[in-house]
């Protein structure tokens, strides 16, 4: 069986959801090619298909996830993933840390994280310095670093999942600081 890779790992290893879906759509796909005989526009609206189907599937296991562990509810946001790995190095690029300002090796953060189908979207994403990528997952960041961060931009869930399980964690980490 031919694996997809994703950052060295086997992508539907990982996801096991994903590999089901794949192989439902490409048996689907094979008999249409048949019937079809290799109609290109045919081949991409089913591909298509079948992403959708993951990013349905990815935003109900982020709301059951995020409501089995934290005990809220969070409304996924339908969005469009970046998708290439240039355009994600060109971003990261571009932007310094939203705490220090430091522009070399800038970290792309997750919000809502990727365990917990966290999108691979801007929309979901705050640039950090590796330090305070660190104490920003740890959630250890200072009052000060802390209120730096501005998701006013980001989509509602991202939004919902900061105020409601980052902010209560770093809350409760300052406690015990303090």
């Amino acid at each position: 069986m031919n694996k997809r890779y994703m950052y060295g790992k086997p992508h539907h290893d990982k996801y096991p959801h994903k590999r089901r879906i794949n192989d439902v759509f490409m048996e689907y796909l094979g008999e249409i090619n048949k019937l079809s005989s290799g109609n290109t526009r045919i081949h991409n609206l089913i591909i298509h298909l079948r992403n959708e189907m993951y990013g349905v599937i990815d935003e109900i296991y982020q709301q059951l996830s995020i409501e089995l562990q934290h005990d809220i509810k969070i409304e996924s946001t339908r969005r469009k993933p970046i998708t290439s790995r240039h355009d994600i190095e060109i971003l990261s690029y571009q932007q310094p840390c939203i705490i220090c300002q430091e522009k070399r090796g800038t970290n792309r953060c997750h919000i809502i994280p990727r365990e917990k189908s966290g999108a691979n979207s801007e929309d979901n994403m705050i640039y950090l310095c590796p330090t305070h990528h660190f104490l920003f997952d740890q959630r250890k960041l200072s009052h000060e670093e802390f209120n730096k961060i501005d998701v006013s931009k980001k989509a509602s869930d991202s939004i919902d999942y900061f105020i409601k399980v980052i902010t209560k964690q770093h809350e409760t980490y300052w406690k015990i600081e303090l």
